[in-house]
């Protein structure tokens, strides 16, 4: 999901206003959150990879062990 920034096409935009804009620290905060969900999610599908690939390389293994698989 993207997230458009406050900044495009605001009238009140000058130099170095994202220090005191409300509505981009809004925006920095869920940016944060949504970049935290999202590396949440990807260190979970990481694990079930690396266990499914596990239990994969194990049975394959039983497998060639009990003279099934050449």
């Amino acid at each position: 999901m993207k997230i458009n920034c406050p900044c495009h096409g605001c009238k009140e935009r000058c130099f170095c206003c994202h220090a005191s804009c409300a509505k981009y620290a809004a925006y920095k905060t869920e940016l944060a959150d949504l970049k935290e969900k999202e590396r949440r999610e990807e260190d979970f599908n990481s694990f079930l990879f690396a266990t499914k690939s596990a239990l994969m390389k194990k049975g394959a293994k039983r497998l060639y062990q009990e003279g099934k698989v050449k």
